[in-house]
């Protein structure tokens, strides 16, 4: 036979406390939290207001700083022009520099080793003219067909002399006198003399001739 327990609570039973919303602590505390909120709501507000002018003043300040600065590189870049005299200056120098190259083009061109013109002719010249001649004037054209020779001796006797062996040179050859006149200086035995001459075209035509046929090179054919 099976036995029976039954439980018995001796303890009383607990009533759940109820809340009145409406009682004057309860209306308090919940006053003191809004308020507490909205004190920490408006702190936070604050605090991030203050972080945003103070990020917003220091890129104002920047730009501020870099404005400054593109201004004083634009003022120093006006410093740095140059001014009218330079450039003028500058100009001359360049020219200068273009003539000198000019010359020496020119120069490059004339040489005896790279061509023989004026030089040559020159030389020539100055290894014939006798003791007691000298030229006064000289002009002639490149390559040498005609030249005026102007100038002093003190002996009518030596123009003819310096005319021969100038003619027998390699840059007068084929070259001859056409004119020559001469006045005599008063107080003095000198004479001056004014020339001209040119390269003679048969002359030329004989030397080319006679380059192209060996027999007159050598004198005839055996």
């Amino acid at each position: 036979m099976s036995m029976l327990k039954q439980r018995i609570n001796l303890l009383p039973e607990r009533v759940a406390p109820k809340t009145d919303w409406l009682s004057f602590d309860y209306v308090i505390r919940a006053c003191v939290a809004i308020v507490l909120v909205a004190v920490l709501w408006a702190a936070w507000m604050y605090w991030m207001d203050m972080k945003t002018t103070a990020e917003l003043d220091a890129v104002t300040l920047r730009a501020h700083t870099l404005e400054q600065q593109v201004k004083e590189a634009e003022e120093a870049i006006g410093l740095l022009k140059p001014d009218a005299q330079l450039l003028q200056r500058q100009a001359r120098l360049e020219q200068r520099l273009r003539t000198k190259q000019r010359l020496m083009t020119l120069l490059s061109h004339i040489s005896p080793d790279r061509h023989p013109g004026f030089s040559t002719a020159m030389h020539d010249v100055a290894a014939t003219i006798p003791e007691g001649m000298w030229l006064t004037r000289l002009a002639f054209d490149n390559p040498l067909q005609a030249a005026d020779f102007s100038g002093v001796t003190t002996e009518a006797s030596l123009m003819p002399v310096f005319f021969s062996e100038l003619s027998l040179m390699p840059s007068f050859r084929g070259f001859s006198i056409n004119t020559l006149a001469t006045t005599a200086l008063e107080g003095s035995n000198n004479h001056q003399f004014d020339a001209a001459g040119s390269r003679l075209a048969d002359s030329d035509e004989q030397l080319t001739s006679d380059k192209s046929n060996p027999a007159t090179l050598t004198g005839g054919s055996q």
